[in-house]
């Protein structure tokens, strides 16, 4: 990327979902289309890698250094260097006198590369006086300014005083910084109602509203957990996101700037923690204003060759995007060989990772599909 590249704003249908740092949402950026580039930004939440303890539990800068290190690496091998792409790393734990997103930064600014760092109000002085000086000493201006959890609430600080003040610490202007209003998780339509209704006050309190290089509303609506769907049974999941950020927009437009739209693909906003498991063979299927959800059995005797059943149905199914994505186009490989048993060694069903790069893949490509026609996600 070009040192203080300056790019000037991103258009409304300029997309930034917020993935997890993970194998399996890597691996569906890797096969994004070239020529989708300029439609949207990721936003990378750095995951944890269990390397960030010691033996005694505690958190330690070298454990943090190592976990620091994989992550890095993986994301310069996974994301093209030379396109946009946002990073957060308030997902690491916290240890005093460290700042991880300021060695993220340096980390590829050494090797030639810009990542955009996130920055929240909530974050301490230092750790903001650290970016600062990583971004002035590289001679690089853009930012993420990322308002969630705490940075949401009621305080004793207006939000355009805090978001001035904040602005002056990196010393960069609005037209260098994409805001991202984050909601997190939605769990119904009286969630998506309240949050719709804070995020108009925000947005109507932000200043210089029209000068930000981009202002993106994000939120989250897949639950936590997918045990109250049945399996064997195709289900619909209202996306709670697109209610929020649908009744923004119509309030919003023609009188204020429309928010751009974010959200969390198909994760659950929270990162997961303690110990991983392997699921039962499902899809995640982002159709309309619904996910598609359809998942096999544990005790299947069918094991994760359930999965290619399941391609099956979804291929079957009207909203099916034939050829949209990468994700697409493997669903359509592996259902050739649904209900063959056993499986030819070529049907390749694959795992937790491919069934998640899978259905990113698709949410992705569908997302900003119906951005550049519709006008919507």
């Amino acid at each position: 990327m070009d040192e203080g590249r300056g790019i000037g704003l991103r258009n409304q249908g300029h997309y930034i979902p917020i993935l997890k740092g993970r194998l399996g949402e890597f691996n569906a950026l890797r096969r994004m289309p070239p020529e989708l580039k300029d439609a949207y930004t990721p936003l990378v939440e750095i995951a944890p890698t269990g390397d960030e303890t010691n033996d005694d539990g505690e958190v330690t800068a070298a454990g943090l250094d190592g976990s620091l290190a994989k992550s890095i690496e993986r994301l310069g091998r996974y994301w093209p260097t030379s396109r946009d792409c946002i990073v957060d790393t308030h997902g690491l734990p916290d240890l005093r006198d460290y700042n991880a997103m300021a060695k993220v930064v340096e980390a590829f600014a050494e090797g030639g590369n810009q990542i955009i760092p996130t920055i929240r109000p909530s974050d301490s002085a230092d750790i903001i006086d650290g970016v600062s000086a990583v971004l002035t000493k590289y001679n690089y201006r853009d930012i993420c300014l990322r308002l969630a959890g705490e940075d949401l609430d009621d305080g004793d600080e207006p939000v355009d005083v805090m978001i001035e003040r904040l602005l002056r610490q990196l010393q960069v202007e609005p037209g260098d910084v994409d805001v991202v209003i984050d909601f997190g998780s939605l769990r119904d339509e009286q969630s998506a109602s309240f949050a719709a209704r804070i995020a108009r006050l925000i947005i109507m309190d932000l200043p210089d509203l029209d000068q930000w290089k981009s202002v993106t509303l994000a939120a989250g609506g897949f639950p936590s957990a997918l045990d109250t769907v049945p399996p064997e049974v195709l289900t619909d999941i209202p996306r709670w996101e697109l209610t929020m950020w649908r009744a923004v927009r119509d309030r919003l437009r023609g009188k204020l700037r429309v928010p751009s739209f974010g959200d969390y693909a198909i994760a659950y906003p929270v990162q997961a923690t303690g110990v991983a498991f392997a699921p039962a063979p499902q899809i995640r299927y982002t159709a309309g204003d619904n996910w598609l959800i359809l998942k096999g059995r544990k005790t299947s005797r069918r094991g994760s060759a359930q999965f290619v059943d399941i391609c099956g149905e979804i291929v079957a199914h009207p909203e099916f995007t034939r050829g949209l994505s990468w994700g697409d186009e493997q669903i359509e490989e592996k259902a050739r060989f649904a209900d063959v048993d056993p499986l030819p060694d070529e049907a390749k069903p694959g795992n937790a990772m491919i069934w998640r790069a899978i259905g990113t893949s698709h949410h992705l490509c569908l997302v900003i599909e119906k951005l550049s026609t519709a006008g919507e996600p």
